[in-house]
């Protein structure tokens, strides 16, 4: 299973109980780039391009198959969570915000496998990061 997370440059993930950004250029790629499932719940819903291979639930850590991605942006990630992937992507805004939600879980089990700068419609630059677990 494949995890996409949004964070700032202090892995802020919500600032103000807000997102970071709504960048249509990122969510976009995030559509084009993964034909497989897409979970996500009701708020990250509301921003993303409608697309036959989105699922939306409030449940989605416990019914997501093997080859299905998930995006999480509203709620912790704890080590548990984290667990259950094999693959992460991150999106990097390259700004700090004053965050009230961050992600905080060890890198250690992770391996960068490429790195890509774009230019967003939001951001002049975000970073893709795109990890395997160890």
């Amino acid at each position: 299973m494949k995890l996409i997370l949004f964070l700032d440059s202090h892995n802020g993930m919500l600032f103000n109980q807000r997102r970071l950004s709504r960048d249509q250029l990122m969510y976009d790629r995030i559509i084009e780039q993964n034909t497989e499932t897409i979970w996500m719940n009701h708020y990250t819903a509301e921003v993303f391009p409608a697309a036959p291979h989105i699922q939306i639930s409030e449940q989605f850590l416990d019914i997501m198959q093997c080859k299905d991605i998930c995006i999480i942006e509203d709620f912790q990630v704890t080590e548990e969570v984290l667990s259950k992937f094999n693959q992460l992507t991150l999106y990097k805004w390259n700004r700090s915000y004053p965050s009230d939600l961050t992600f905080e879980c060890s890198m250690n089990q992770w391996k960068l496998v490429s790195s890509y700068d774009f230019e967003g419609s939001s951001h002049e630059k975000i970073t893709e990061e795109y990890y395997e677990k160890i």
